[in-house]
């Protein structure tokens, strides 16, 4: 996982050039209402009062999230951590921090970026982490490999990992992942279960 600082350019350019309606949350809990482009690799956020005012720039490290509401009526939160490993005891933090999409919010927040690029350059799929509220870094977790891609023995990485990420915070999951019936190997499923187990 050298390449996490590497992995960073997501979603499509059609994307990075629109402006949608957001709500961005500062650290200090102030909120501020107008226009954003969509959270990408660069640290600060676009943002436009309205959809014809100037544009102007809010550093990340200043921002808790971005709300952004979409044109088919969806919303996502975006937040500016640093990505980790090593689960909870011990992680390890990138160096630079960077903006992470939300797929779950809970007690315990799912969050993921997607990497573009090709399997000889990168690791191009989507990157699952988890982020316990109130820290600065988001642990790794899996990756979701594009394509035709496959993960080689990846029902033992996920139990290895919910051990790693669970045993403080959810100790029935990860009884649940050591039982022969545990069969779950993508991150759609482990959430449901985690909602049903632990929230």
């Amino acid at each position: 996982m050298k390449k996490l600082t590497l992995l960073l350019l997501l979603f499509t350019l059609s994307m990075q050039a629109k402006f949608y309606k957001a709500t961005v949350t500062y650290n200090d809990g102030t909120t501020k209402n107008g226009f954003t482009e969509i959270p990408y690799y660069r640290s600060a956020v676009k943002f436009r009062a309205s959809e014809k005012s100037d544009t102007e720039k809010i550093e990340g490290d200043l921002i808790k999230t971005v709300h952004v509401y979409f044109d088919d009526n969806s919303d996502q939160t975006y937040f500016y951590l640093f990505p980790a490993q090593g689960g909870s005891k011990e992680p390890k933090k990138q160096k630079k921090k960077q903006w992470f999409a939300s797929t779950y919010l809970g007690k315990v927040y799912f969050l993921y970026f997607d990497v573009d690029g090709n399997i000889a350059t990168s690791m191009p799929g989507r990157n699952y982490f988890v982020h316990i509220p109130g820290n600065d870094y988001a642990l790794w977790f899996m990756v979701e490999l594009a394509g035709n891609q496959h993960m080689v023995g990846k029902k033992k990485l996920f139990r290895k990992m919910i051990e790693a990420n669970f045993t403080e915070i959810c100790p029935a999951l990860v009884e649940k992942s050591k039982s022969e019936k545990f069969e779950i190997t993508e991150m759609p499923e482990l959430i449901k279960i985690y909602k049903q187990t632990c929230e």
